[in-house]
């Protein structure tokens, strides 16, 4: 794809000056995100838990945001 060619080509220029990566990725950033309530985020801490203890997971995306106060709850 095009953005993994431009990818490496940024990569390239910026290990010329700074050295070898240790990683590189494109990642993904939602352009729309929903705010969540308690309920739904101890559901979707739930999920999330349950997907990071699953070893043939690599990686998760979302677009939620969550207060604070409801963070400071969950303990994140």
């Amino acid at each position: 794809s095009a953005r993994l060619i431009e990818l490496h080509a940024v990569q390239k220029k910026l290990e010329e000056v700074l050295g070898e990566a240790e990683t590189v990725r494109l990642d993904w950033r939602p352009a729309v995100t929903v705010e969540i309530g308690e309920d739904q985020a101890k559901t979707l801490m739930n999920l999330l838990n349950a997907l990071d203890d699953n070893d043939d997971v690599q990686r998760v995306s979302a677009n939620y945001e969550m207060s604070d106060e409801v963070m400071a709850r969950f303990g994140c």
